[in-house]
């Protein structure tokens, strides 16, 4: 579709999905006719190292709808936009904690303030602000990716907002690897599985982890990964029944990560141990490269552990 200012209809070339979005006085000839709609812009590759659960995700994502475009007038906070006409539009796929969002905040302004932008693959959160998956500059920027890009924002997909989930993956992982913005200290670091002692730390946080899975146990309410014997002794992480009908669709068994090297992103909670939920296939990561090996699996002996109080359950699984 061509390029068109939001008007909060549904007028020529637009799909309003609500008054009032941006201001229609800037002309329709403003923004440039080169970008091409049919590929992210900007986007790298994945890293050899890293594969994703399933392999649709290797074929580049077709182009989301457009719900038209915007003039940036400011920037609210490292992930969120505010339009002419007061329309606020958050980035999704990516995540700002607050010890991040002072630079991040600097970067989207730097990035979007006083730009035109189309939003693509939007909806609508209870807040009232559409959530965009892709915000492209008139000069074909994507500024999710940019973000990641510079080291300024961490990937964090969700079940209804994933469908880039590649492409932000790779940025991330290209400002990792040269060690930009906020993976230039460890503070927002990969963490160990075993790293028990600074994942309590981080309890009610979002944060990534890698490690090898030992065990791999379906419960009645759905499984869990876990990385060492004693649920103690590492983080664990579990996939609900509602997130397991996501892995089906997907064409993924999480049983068959047993003694697979995963990085998992999400929040950090404890329950019965530290645990981190995954609700989408699109949290987990398969490593290529090699982690330290998981101690062999004994064969004579099962232990299991349930909490009645709270309905989650750990177990030991040997083959």
């Amino acid at each position: 579709m061509s390029w068109q200012l939001w008007r909060g209809d549904k007028s020529e070339g637009g799909e309003g999905l609500a008054a009032g979005a941006c201001s229609a006085a800037y002309p329709r000839e403003r923004p440039p006719t080169h970008v091409n709609r049919d590929v992210p812009p900007n986007v790298s590759t994945l890293p050899g190292r890293v594969v994703l659960l399933f392999a649709t995700l290797f074929v580049l994502a077709a182009p989301l709808p457009s719900a038209g475009a915007g003039y940036v007038r400011g920037v609210v906070d490292g992930a969120t936009l505010e339009l002419e006409g007061g329309r606020r539009v958050r980035l999704a796929g990516i995540e700002v904690g607050p010890s991040l969002d002072e630079e991040a905040a600097g970067a989207l302004g730097e990035l979007a303030q006083g730009h035109i932008v189309e939003l693509r693959g939007v909806t609508e959160d209870r807040y009232g602000r559409w959530l965009a998956q892709q915000v492209l500059r008139e000069d074909g920027v994507w500024l999710q990716a940019e973000l990641l890009r510079r080291g300024r924002a961490r990937v964090q997909t969700r079940p209804d907002a994933r469908a880039l989930a590649v492409e932000l993956l790779a940025a991330e992982s290209e400002a990792r690897a040269a060690g930009r913005g906020i993976w230039r200290t460890d503070i927002h670091a990969v963490r160990a599985v075993e790293d028990v002692q600074r994942l309590n730390q981080d309890r009610d946080s979002f944060q990534i982890v890698e490690g090898r899975v030992l065990t791999a146990a379906k419960r009645h309410e759905g499984v869990f990964l876990n990385f060492a014997k004693d649920r103690h002794a590492s983080i664990s992480v579990f996939i609900g029944r509602d997130a397991l009908n996501l892995f089906a669709n997907a064409g993924v068994d999480p049983l068959s990560l047993r003694k697979s090297a995963v990085r998992v992103r999400g929040w950090v909670t404890e329950r019965n141990g530290l645990i981190i939920e995954v609700t989408h296939p699109e949290q987990i990561e398969r490593l290529e490269e090699a982690l330290p090996q998981a101690p062999p699996a004994r064969h004579k002996k099962r232990r299991g552990y349930s909490s009645r109080d709270d309905g989650w359950n750990w177990l030991e699984t040997y083959p």
